[in-house]
């Protein structure tokens, strides 16, 4: 996907100009998923890489000193400080240190200090040019959120924000798809997974069997999820979900690739993400567990729309068309008027103006239509569900099945192009 794919460069691009980098992914992303591929590209570039546990190193002596006791470099206790054991000979290109979550808080703090300090000493003897192995680690944001070191010349701090798009998560999903599911399954998952679980990708996982189901197994398919997780409603609101939605910054963009500070130990568990389709948003795990079903049934409706409405216009349009083949161009006008006079006027000007209401009883009641009423089952599907779709409710997979097997039948049956 492009936004990982831009990501992993900028990863690349740092490390291999000698700068260090520090990625915070929330709760969900796997920190070995991400160094395996970071990996395959630095060993591509030929790069010297040497890997660490940190709980593998904690011992009586400061994390520095059990850090160079691990690389085999032995110092004297003249020389033992952490721009001597940098500067030493023979060190890989790259050192990543993975793990610091398993730590207890004290030594997660301490090690976020030897961070800060490596950044800062990288500055130093850089301009002696001297060149010193480049830190990496990628952690859980949760397991050290309190202790984050500033970026500074020579430390980047990369956050998994606004990494992946809505489209790019929907060509996820239809490459994972595969030959053998039905293909209106397949649109309907495609379409539908994007926007009911975002960014977060083990939701997308644990519906992808029941994408189908209706609104209920949804909110029960997430709410169990959550429970799985541990999520509470106490839990979030202590992290401050319920002032998020009442601030009114759900749908906003940040600026610069980092959550807002506030909302920080909110996206750190998993909770929220952005998408640059959506802006901020709480994940719909979270608005299952503070019981939000309105929102849900916002962001069930919202992907629908994405599918539906422009496949409801397309067999408009397409009706629009075989009526003035048959009858006419003006084939509005000769008959009894829409009701409302907006839209007569729309259609004496252009007869693709004709909406599914008129379209419904023209061809339900005008006798001169007899030769195309057999079009009307399509008609009052695609009316139904544009008039539920245009009052923001959800349709059922059902529903859009049936709908598509109408536009099946009259599109064989007439050979239109449906």
């Amino acid at each position: 996907m492009p936004g990982l794919q831009s990501l992993f460069s900028k990863l690349t691009e740092d490390l291999a100009s000698r700068q260090n980098v520090i990625v915070l992914l929330p709760a969900g992303i796997s920190t070995d998923e991400i160094w395996q591929s970071l990996r395959s590209e630095l060993f591509r570039l030929s790069f010297k890489l040497e890997g660490l546990l940190l709980p593998g190193l904690q011992g009586g002596d400061t994390a520095w000193i059990t850090l160079a006791q691990a690389l085999g470099v032995e110092m004297s206790r003249k020389t033992r400080t952490l721009e001597a054991l940098l500067t030493s000979t023979g060190l890989p290109d790259v050192i990543y240190l993975s793990g610091i979550e398993l730590l207890p808080p004290q030594a997660r703090r301490q090690w976020m200090q030897v961070a800060a300090r490596w950044g800062e000493i990288s500055q130093t003897v850089a301009v002696r040019r001297l060149t010193t192995p480049t830190l990496c680690m990628i952690a859980p944001a949760e397991a050290i959120l309190d202790w984050i070191p500033q970026d500074n010349v020579k430390l980047t701090i990369h956050w998994w924000w606004d990494v992946t798009s809505a489209l790019e998560l929907q060509l996820l999903y239809r490459l994972r798809n595969g030959r053998n599911a039905a293909a209106g399954k397949m649109t309907w998952r495609e379409y539908l997974l994007p926007d009911l679980a975002g960014a977060d990708v083990g939701f997308a996982e644990y519906l992808w069997d029941c994408a189908w189901g209706s609104f209920e197994t949804f909110c029960e398919q997430a709410a169990a999820l959550g429970k799985k997780r541990g999520w509470t409603a106490d839990m979030f609101r202590d992290l401050g979900a319920e002032e998020f939605l009442a601030s009114g910054e759900a749908g906003k963009h940040t600026t610069g690739s980092l959550p807002p500070v506030r909302w920080r130990p909110l996206w750190a568990v998993g909770g929220m993400f952005s998408t640059q389709e959506h802006g901020m948003e709480l994940s719909s795990v979270t608005l299952a567990v503070l019981g939000r079903t309105d929102e849900l049934r916002h962001r069930l409706w919202r992907g629908q729309a994405t599918l539906m409405l422009p496949l409801i216009d397309h067999v408009r349009l397409v009706l629009c068309n075989e009526l003035i083949r048959h009858c006419g161009y003006e084939w509005p006008s000769r008959w009894l008027p829409p009701t409302s006079p907006e839209e007569a006027r729309a259609i004496k000007e252009n007869p693709l103006a004709c909406q599914w209401g008129y379209l419904v009883e023209s061809l339900r009641n005008n006798t001169a239509l007899r030769g195309q009423r057999q079009w009307l089952p399509l008609a009052l599907a695609a009316h139904r569900l544009r008039n539920e779709m245009a009052h923001y409710r959800p349709v059922t997979y059902e529903s859009f099945i049936g709908f598509l097997r109408e536009i099946e039948v009259v599109s064989r049956r007439l050979n239109l192009n449906l």
